[in-house]
């Protein structure tokens, strides 16, 4: 795994996983990591996926419908 992408994911205040099966190895284990490390993860998916149990947060639904509304809620804006 590309080390890199594995210490940006570690030293993250915040990870969105959005619309992720968390299938494809080793990519998949990325949220994971980060959770276990410390990093508030949230997930976005219509669907359970194994990151339920460590993510901080489970918003679920269509990342379409959830994204600007999470937009909106977090800066108050509707302008994208």
């Amino acid at each position: 795994m590309n080390e890199q992408a594995v210490q940006t994911c570690l030293d993250c205040e915040i990870l969105i996983c959005v619309g992720s099966s968390l299938e494809v190895h080793p990519a998949g284990t990325l949220p994971v990591k980060a959770a276990l490390s410390g990093v508030y993860v949230v997930q976005i998916n219509p669907f359970s996926t194994p990151l339920d149990k460590y993510a901080h947060c489970n918003l679920t639904g269509k990342a379409g419908k959830i994204l600007p509304l999470l937009w909106q809620a977090v800066w108050q804006e509707s302008n994208f």
